[in-house]
């Protein structure tokens, strides 16, 4: 059984497969590799899911799809934020590198407080 993600939300068995579907994956992956993919699927020796294994690879591709979309929501959220508190910290540094700072110095308040080379340390280790 081949798992395919239909716009990263309905998870259906290749036997539900669709033209829109076919295109959508050509259009992420090329069409010459998405034939090599559907040759390989049909001249797969291996033996399909059983309905208990099929449900479980659904059920962890849907996991997988929500954590994407959460680290999504929680980037937009962190970029919003710094936008506001440290817009020009953000924008030299980018929005993972300004909060891992901020929290090792422990608030804003002390990391405008310190050195320039204690600075240096901090992005020496990240």
């Amino acid at each position: 059984t081949v798992v395919a993600l239909k716009d990263k939300r309905n998870i259906v068995d290749k036997d539900r497969r669709t033209p829109e579907m076919d295109a959508a994956i050509t259009a992420i992956v090329g069409a010459e590799k998405f034939a090599k993919l559907v040759e390989a699927a049909r001249s797969s020796i291996g033996q399909d899911l059983s309905p208990i294994d099929n449900a479980a690879v659904v059920q962890w591709a849907t996991k997988v799809v929500s954590l994407c979309d959460s680290r999504v929501h929680v980037n937009d959220y962190l970029s919003g934020r710094l936008d506001s508190v440290a817009p020009n910290l953000r924008l030299l540094l980018g929005d993972v590198v300004t909060s891992r700072l901020i929290s090792r110095a422990g608030s804003l308040e002390n990391l405008a407080k310190m050195p320039s080379s204690t600075l240096q340390v901090q992005l020496y280790i990240y």
